[in-house]
């Protein structure tokens, strides 16, 4: 396994986003419904609902080696699908598709330098208001593991 560095860690959005637009069920999803970050939804460049957030992945820095060393981690990337609640009864079969798609992705893992752990969904469907929309929210949590460099 290739050790891994902080730009690689910083390209797990491009991965997974990549990941999931290959996803034929997740098309309503366009390539401008990803964000690394919570967009502001009442912002005028805001692309509407769907979206979904996919969080860069931290790993704590452990004390300086000298030498060439590598240390086994794992990486819990967070992954928050939102979709607005008039569409509510797509969001069973949208979350569906994103685990069989993170699932099925191992040889993309293995040529970015990680090895797949799991993912699994951290919350259920949930109703809630953002900015005064209506929308419901799945958070997913993907653990990859890599070789870093210390």
């Amino acid at each position: 396994m290739t050790d891994l560095n902080k730009y690689d860690q910083l390209s797990t959005f491009s991965m997974i986003k990549g990941i999931l637009t290959s996803e034929s069920r997740l098309d309503r999803f366009n390539s401008n419904s990803y964000y690394e970050f919570e967009p502001k939804v009442k912002a005028m460049d805001f692309n509407g609902y769907p979206y979904i957030v996919i969080r860069v992945p931290e790993s704590e820095d452990d004390q300086e080696f000298l030498g060439n060393v590598s240390e086994d981690k794992t990486f819990n990337i967070n992954i928050t699908m939102v979709v607005d609640y008039s569409a509510r009864s797509n969001v069973a079969g949208y979350a569906a598709a994103m685990l069989a798609s993170l699932r099925a992705a191992t040889s993309t893992y293995r040529s970015s330098g990680y090895s797949y752990e799991n993912v699994e969904m951290i919350s259920p469907p949930e109703p809630t208001t953002i900015q005064q929309k209506d929308v419901v929210i799945v958070d997913l949590e993907l653990g990859l593991r890599g070789e870093v460099k210390v």
